[in-house]
C-alpha cells in the first residue's frame, strides 16, 4: 500500500529565506548590481512590485534577480546552489518545521516551491529528499537565458490533485488551495499573516507556528 504524501513549502516555511532572491544576490559578483537587487527588494520596491503584480501579474523583482542567471553555465549554478544551501540557509533553518520534517519517513515526502529548481533542488539533495517540484529556468542545454520557464506560483494544487495528501505544511497564502486537499495541514505564518489565515476555514489545520 502507498503511503500518503507529505508536501512541505521551502521559503518562509523551512527557511527564513525567499530562497530565489537570496541565491542571486550572494552569488552576484558584480557589486553595483548586487546593490541593485538589494534595493529592488526595499520597502519601496517592494511596494512598487506589488503594484506591478496586480496590474499587470509580473513580478519584477524576481524577474530581476533571474536575469543575473542569463549565460552562467548550468553545472556552475548548480555547484553554487549546493554552496549556498550549506553556508546561507543552513543558518537560516526554521527549526520547528525541520523536526517536523524529521517525524516523517523521507521517501513520504515532497519539497514544492515556487522557488528555481537549481536550489530546490540542492535543498532536496541537502534533506536527502528525491521526490520535488519547483519552478523551472530556460536553457539552451548549456546555460541559462535568464528566463522563468514553468512557474509554480499559485499552482502547486494543480500537481496535486488526484493525490492522496496527508499533509501540507506551508507559510504561502497562495498555497490554500493545496491545504484543502490534504487531510490536515500546519501553517507557518508571519504575524502580519495571521489575520488572513484565521479568515479562512482552517478546520483541517493540526498546527499554526508563528515566526
Amino acid at each position: 500500500m502507498q503511503n500518503k504524501i507529505k508536501i512541505f513549502d521551502i521559503c518562509g516555511t523551512l527557511y527564513h529565506s525567499n530562497t530565489t532572491v537570496d541565491f542571486c544576490v550572494w552569488m552576484e559578483p558584480n557589486a553595483a548590481k548586487k546593490i541593485l537587487l538589494k534595493v529592488s527588494t526595499s520597502l519601496i520596491g517592494r511596494a512598487f512590485n506589488k503594484l506591478t503584480g496586480k496590474l499587470f501579474r509580473y513580478d519584477f523583482i524576481r524577474d530581476l534577480h533571474i536575469r543575473t542567471l542569463k549565460n552562467k553555465d548550468l553545472e556552475f549554478i548548480e555547484n553554487k546552489a549546493n554552496s549556498f544551501v550549506e553556508l546561507v540557509l543552513e543558518e537560516k533553518k526554521i527549526k520547528q518545521i525541520h523536526k517536523i520534517m524529521k517525524e516523517h519517513n523521507t521517501d513520504d515526502i515532497i519539497l514544492a516551491s515556487a522557488s528555481i529548481e537549481p536550489v530546490v533542488k540542492a535543498i532536496a539533495k541537502k534533506l536527502n529528499i528525491k521526490n520535488y517540484h519547483a519552478s523551472s529556468l530556460l536553457h539552451n542545454g548549456v546555460v541559462y537565458n535568464g528566463k522563468l520557464g514553468n512557474d509554480l506560483s499559485g499552482k502547486k494544487h494543480h500537481l496535486f490533485s488526484n493525490q492522496d495528501i496527508d499533509l501540507v505544511v506551508t507559510d504561502n497564502l497562495d498555497d490554500y488551495k493545496l491545504c484543502l486537499l490534504s487531510n490536515k495541514f500546519v501553517i507557518v505564518s508571519k504575524t502580519k499573516h495571521l489575520k488572513i489565515w484565521k479568515s479562512r476555514d482552517l478546520s483541517k489545520m493540526i498546527q499554526l507556528v508563528e515566526v
